[in-house]
């Protein structure tokens, strides 16, 4: 669940705070990547890993976004 947004989050995919906090991390699922790349991510984040790759994230727009950006577990 996303518990917090910061305003580069709110520029780069058009969600708003309000719209952003409360939802799952598919709300920026583009349908881009398969199945097999996010349970390789989930797995490496939920051992305490870091995960980098390049993440086809879906904007508010529906266009898509392409980002490298860690992942880690808080």
């Amino acid at each position: 669940m996303i518990e917090y947004v910061n305003p580069a989050f709110e520029q780069i995919t058009g969600y708003s705070r309000e719209e952003a906090v409360g939802e799952t991390p598919q709300l920026l699922k583009s349908g881009k990547q398969g199945s097999a790349f996010y349970r390789a991510m989930w797995s490496q984040i939920l051992q305490g890993s870091v995960f980098s790759d390049v993440l086809v994230n879906k904007r508010r727009t529906v266009r898509c976004s392409m980002e490298q950006s860690p992942c880690a577990a808080s």
